[in-house]
């Protein structure tokens, strides 16, 4: 009895579940999956590609993007989104230093056919847990690659940066139009 207790609720589950997603994902609702590499035990990336394309997950953030990752994911049908870690930021003060970050991040894999639409400039660098230090490199990178994106015609890409909700402002409840 309490075997098939358990069965009833584990289909109770699954179909709600699907029910769930399937009713956000028809009305235009977007389901991704964030992918960070710093662990004990590393995935294979082509078994996290299938395991993406099976459950019609179309949306990937990464936060490291190697070589063997991207790779992977060639084919276009997932919408890649690259993390430059807040590391990084402090390399790209230039519009060349941005033109070759661009080049050796994304212009090269999307000749692979590497569906890359977003680029995240840091990762969440204005949070109080960051350390202000990041915050003029953060504008800056953001600008050069920005300017660098619409120059050399990555027009499929957008730039921008990941905010903590410690950014917002506490006791404001509608944003400011303008």
């Amino acid at each position: 009895m309490e075997k098939q207790s358990r069965i009833l609720l584990m289909v109770f589950i699954i179909i709600t579940t699907t029910t769930t997603i399937s009713r956000y994902m028809a009305e235009g609702s977007i389901i991704g999956v964030n992918w960070g590499r710093q662990t004990s035990h590393r995935l294979i990336p082509s078994m996290v590609m299938d395991l993406l394309l099976q459950n019609n997950i179309r949306h990937l953030k990464l936060f490291s993007a190697s070589e063997n990752v991207l790779k992977a994911l060639s084919g276009g049908e997932i919408a890649i989104t690259i993390t430059m870690p807040n590391e990084n930021l402090q390399h790209v003060f230039s519009r060349d230093l941005a033109a070759y970050y661009l080049q050796e991040r994304v212009r090269k894999y999307q000749n692979q056919n590497v569906n890359i639409r977003y680029l995240h400039i840091g990762n969440e660098p204005f949070s109080k847990l960051s350390h202000e230090v990041l915050f003029p490199n953060v504008v800056s990178t953001l600008r050069y690659i920005q300017e660098t994106l619409i120059r050399n015609g990555y027009e499929n890409v957008t730039a921008t940066t990941p905010h903590y909700t410690d950014v917002l402002m506490p006791g404001i409840k509608k944003a400011i139009r303008g």
